[in-house]
């Protein structure tokens, strides 16, 4: 979606509206817009990625469900195995892909709204603009992510 976006801003204007809640990926959308505009209580979501995979294995035993997996590959009952916590190499390839979604969304949020030089800074985390999940429009404002709609 974002590509697309991007892809038609570039041949005429674009302007996304924040309005009531925009998370994480209502941000990721409306940043290939070329111009961002929010109410003045949106909230609106932090850079960053959450995932997260069920265990249910507990509850399985409770209820007396039993459930058999037949799989291929190394990693190919990583989110089917809802049964078990992931084992150690499961969580390192899941928190690594997470790590290189969160990069791609820090890139192209820099990217979006041309602050390459000031987007050290907010990794750096000097406005708690990456650390936090949920901000106020007046945090984003403050950095250039937003404008504000009359």
């Amino acid at each position: 979606m974002w590509r697309e976006i991007r892809l038609l801003a570039s041949s005429k204007p674009v302007i996304a509206s924040l309005s009531d809640v925009a998370a994480s990926g209502g941000y990721y959308m409306a940043m290939g817009a070329g111009t961002i505009v929010a109410e003045s209580l949106s909230l609106t979501g932090s850079i960053g990625v959450v995932s997260s995979k069920l265990n249910l294995g507990k509850l399985y035993e409770k209820i007396g469900f039993n459930k058999e997996i037949i799989s291929r590959g190394k990693y190919a009952e990583l989110l089917a195995a809802n049964q078990r916590p992931f084992r150690p190499d499961e969580a390192e390839l899941f928190a690594k892909f997470a790590q290189h979604i969160y990069k791609q969304f820090r890139d192209k949020a820099a990217l979006s709204r041309s602050m390459t030089k000031r987007w050290s800074r907010l990794h750096r985390g000097e406005f708690g603009l990456a650390k936090m999940q949920l901000h106020m429009v007046w945090s984003m404002l403050s950095v250039g992510f937003l404008e504000l709609s009359p």
